[in-house]
């Protein structure tokens, strides 16, 4: 039976091995010093080591005592659901109790009792989304509030593009891509299908008014159901605006893929027709 191993959000790891769950206890100069994970509450000693590497052809695991309780499966899965669990509220917009009940839908009464209580489980689903985000006293007030360090960035490139600073009377935070907006300052040149009045929802938007752009509504509502909830902190928002921008690449990628393929065929097509005459040609 195979190693299988469980990371954490935090980088932490556990092993599974034969129903019976370890944590870290030391690592030596050649292998890893596991301990049983009912040390605590049942005060099992057993030891088990492995290898350094935990993956591959060499690895090798040895017990040190033995247990003073039975192997468990339902335990490891509970674990492994739950290790789950905390990854798509990590990755995903889903809201926790969405997460919980798309994970659970089919598992067994023997595994659900392995796990925590619903509500537990749910909030330690919202930790799990706000453990790398600054204090949210730091957001609590604008005039205070500093957006910097990664926060101010996708990856190498600036995403907080303006910041009206904290002596402002209305704090204006401006987010995007330094490329785009070069790209829209480019597009400004040609004569838009329709004036900006018809389609600026800017004005009416500060001035809380109602919005009839189809496109403008569009996006807003697919991005307020990204986000989740109302109200975000800044932290969750930046976050969002992250995944947004991700996608948005990913579908210009597909796109740009598409039509690529689409002119390939259209070559292939005018190719093999060419070819038709000549074919008729030889056999006459």
């Amino acid at each position: 039976m195979e190693i299988e191993i469980l990371k954490s959000n935090k980088g932490n790891i556990k092993i599974a091995f034969e129903g019976f769950l370890y944590t870290k206890k030391k690592i030596c100069e050649n292998h890893i010093l596991w301990k049983c994970s009912k040390t605590s509450s049942l005060k099992c000693s057993a030891n088990f080591t492995t290898s350094l590497e935990l993956v591959g052809p060499n690895v090798w695991s040895k017990l040190n005592r033995d247990y003073s309780h039975l192997p468990n499966e339902n335990l490891v899965i509970a674990e492994k659901i739950k290790c789950n669990m905390k990854q798509q509220a990590k990755i995903t917009s889903k809201l926790p109790r969405q997460i919980f009940s798309e994970t659970v839908i089919n598992q067994p009464k023997e595994v659900l009792y392995r796990l925590q209580c619903k509500n537990s489980i749910k909030r330690t689903l919202r930790n799990q989304r706000t453990g790398n985000h600054p204090n949210d006293s730091n957001c609590d007030d604008l005039k205070t509030l500093k957006v910097e360090g990664e926060w101010a960035l996708y990856h190498d490139e600036n995403l907080l593009l303006h910041d009206n600073g904290t002596d402002a009377e209305e704090r204006i935070l401006v987010f995007g891509r330094p490329r785009k907006n070069n790209i829209i300052v480019q597009y400004r040149r040609t004569p838009p299908l329709f004036p900006p009045t018809t389609w600026n929802v800017n004005l009416t938007t500060l001035s809380d008014g109602h919005r009839t752009n189809n496109v403008c509504e569009s996006w807003n509502s697919r991005f307020s159901y990204m986000v989740g909830q109302n109200h975000p902190t800044i932290w969750k928002l930046i976050t969002k605006i992250r995944y947004e921008i991700a996608a948005d690449r990913a579908k210009l990628a597909l796109n740009e893929l598409e039509l690529e393929l689409e002119q390939l065929k259209i070559e292939n097509n005018i190719c093999f027709e060419s070819t038709i005459p000549n074919t008729f040609r030889l056999q006459s």
